[in-house]
């Protein structure tokens, strides 16, 4: 084999542990993988914000 086959084998390990890798940080930190990973923050945000104005109201009546 030559030098530059076994760098590019040993890249594509590396690319492919640390896809890997990233996936599996982000899923065991509960955090988005999906496509829309920022709707998650934003919906919980959003929530949030009607639970505060809806409880708050319901306890005036």
């Amino acid at each position: 084999m030559h030098i530059l086959e076994i760098l590019l084998i040993i890249f594509s390990i590396l690319v492919v542990v640390g896809t890997i890798s990233f996936y599996l940080y982000r899923k065991y930190r509960n955090l988005s993988t999906g496509e829309c990973a920022h709707c998650h923050k934003s919906r919980k945000k959003l929530l949030k914000e009607y639970r505060k104005m809806y409880n708050s109201n319901n306890k005036n009546e």
